[in-house]
């Protein structure tokens, strides 16, 4: 969030970009992001999303924004304001969405904002030196990936559920994790554990992704045309699994639910569903990731140019 050119392109008319990751951070009254599952607050957004839009602002917004916010617009000779994240936080010159239009583009979008489908980074590492992960996906079926995300810090549990429910169903699991710590010691040898993996290369070798929701990791999914169980825990992910199964790409699952042994009916229901996959590589289809790089330096040279 960089409000300090923000306020900036208040005191000086510079061009200025907005760039937005995920769809969570459009405001509308229409159709409102999922901000919660939790009851009521998520109730409440989805009820009255303008209620809700202003809650949010004069309880944790504003007083987390303020005092960075407003030394600056003081320093800069500009009236207070307040409800940062109402509008004003988006650039008057140009937004530019990261992500492609069918994940998110609702009725009160600004004209001045454009999709440039998901912009992605290879990891700079040799995609052949992990011999043993290439053996083990060369050894049997497709196996089921899981990955919490490198934030994730507390998922033995969740990682010990999903190995109980897709050792119950005779199914691989393949295991993304850096910390080691949160693996279970002992794993059968349908399952394996692997610090890290090209997801480019993996991804179409897995049958399914299970995963945390963040953006990323979900736009991989997406590239890799496969389908994707979303377990959300908070920010941007119970939006991110909203939009997954509304697109009819995978499903989400709560945590407890798979603390409680609920992965198991999920994971079966997806992967025998073919009409999802068949979705899955629709939208796989519609991913270029050359096309966004080149619709963001367009955007870029054109608001330059302006």
């Amino acid at each position: 969030m960089a409000f300090g050119a923000r306020v900036a392109r208040d005191e000086i008319a510079f061009p200025l970009i907005t760039t937005h990751l995920a769809p969570v951070v459009i405001r509308c009254h229409r159709q409102p992001p999922v901000l919660t599952r939790a009851f009521p607050e998520g109730w409440i957004v989805r009820l009255w999303p303008s209620l809700a839009y202003r809650m949010i602002d004069r309880r944790i917004a504003d007083p987390l924004l303020a005092p960075l916010v407003e030394p600056l617009r003081a320093e800069a000779g500009l009236a207070p304001m307040r409800r940062y994240m109402n509008g004003w936080w988006h650039s008057p010159d140009r937004i530019m969405l990261l992500f492609p239009r069918w994940l998110g583009s609702p009725p009160s979008l600004p004209d001045r904002a454009i999709h440039t489908g998901f912009l992605f980074h290879d990891d700079v590492k040799s995609h052949d030196n992990n011999p043993a992960l290439y053996q083990y996906l060369n050894d049997g079926p497709p196996p089921v990936a899981i990955t919490l995300g490198s934030a994730m810090r507390h998922g033995r549990a969740l990682l010990e559920r999903t190995v109980q429910a897709c050792t119950a169903m005779g199914q691989r699991l393949l295991i993304l994790s850096k910390d080691s710590e949160q693996v279970p010691a002992s794993l059968p040898n349908t399952v394996f554990h692997s610090r890290w993996a090209p997801m480019d290369t993996t991804l179409p070798r897995c049958a399914a992704l299970i995963h945390h929701g963040g953006v990323g990791t979900m736009a991989r999914v997406f590239q890799a045309g496969i389908p994707q169980i979303v377990i959300p825990f908070c920010h941007d992910q119970p939006d991110n699994s909203d939009r997954v199964s509304r697109l009819g790409a995978g499903a989400w699952v709560s945590p407890d639910s798979v603390l409680r042994g609920g992965l198991k009916k999920v994971l079966t229901k997806v992967l025998n569903h073919s009409d999802m996959r068949d979705r899955c590589l629709a939208l796989a289809a519609d991913i270029s990731p050359k096309m966004a790089i080149d619709k963001a330096c367009s955007i870029v040279a054109e608001t330059k140019a302006t």
